[in-house]
């Protein structure tokens, strides 16, 4: 469990690149940019203590709000940034969804930063240009249910199971080429 003080305000003498004020921190990317060197990179993710509205203060592992001034550090494995947040300062207007001014990351700024959008990679493409074809209904509707294709197995003489047949969705034509 996170832990929460006041710690006296951060000055520019303790800061790596501190940004010009503390109002630079509105920006989701300052925040994340000031994370160079926390020390808890493998207990919490830097993305989602930016996204929260947290800037890292260069003093052991605490964060702090820019937005409400709550001071958070001292974090587990098992802290998440969002929920040590509403813990320690529910009223925070920018939990709230207030306007404060924060200017979060471009949805191009979060493909850079969290990687490659494999998913939508061929979203113009039909589907018959990858190899797909659409089917409205099946090639053999009167045995689209299992009762029509068990029955078509009454003359079956095979080795497998007319039932595990139907269930898989065959049925039985006789010696015909369909």
């Amino acid at each position: 469990m996170a832990m929460v003080f006041l710690i006296p305000p951060t000055t520019p003498e303790n800061q790596v690149n501190p940004p010009e004020t503390e109002e630079d921190y509105k920006s989701e990317e300052v925040r994340l940019k000031s994370y160079n060197g926390f020390p808890s990179a493998g207990l919490i993710c830097i993305r989602s203590l930016a996204a929260s509205g947290f800037w890292f203060t260069k003093r052991s592992d605490w964060v702090k709000c820019a937005f409400c001034e709550v001071s958070v550090g001292h974090w587990d494995v098992d802290d998440t940034a969002m929920s040590e947040h509403l813990r320690w300062s529910p009223d925070c207007p920018f939990l709230k969804g207030e306007e404060v001014g924060n200017i979060p990351l471009s949805a191009v700024e979060n493909l850079r930063i969290c990687g490659v959008d494999e998913c939508s990679r061929h979203i113009d493409k039909t589907l018959e240009e990858l190899g797909l074809w659409k089917r409205k209904t099946h090639k053999h509707p009167a045995f689209s249910v299992r009762v029509k294709r068990l029955a078509s197995f009454s003359k079956w003489v095979g080795l497998v199971d007319s039932k595990k047949m139907a269930d898989a969705g065959f049925f039985y034509a006789g010696n015909v080429e369909m």
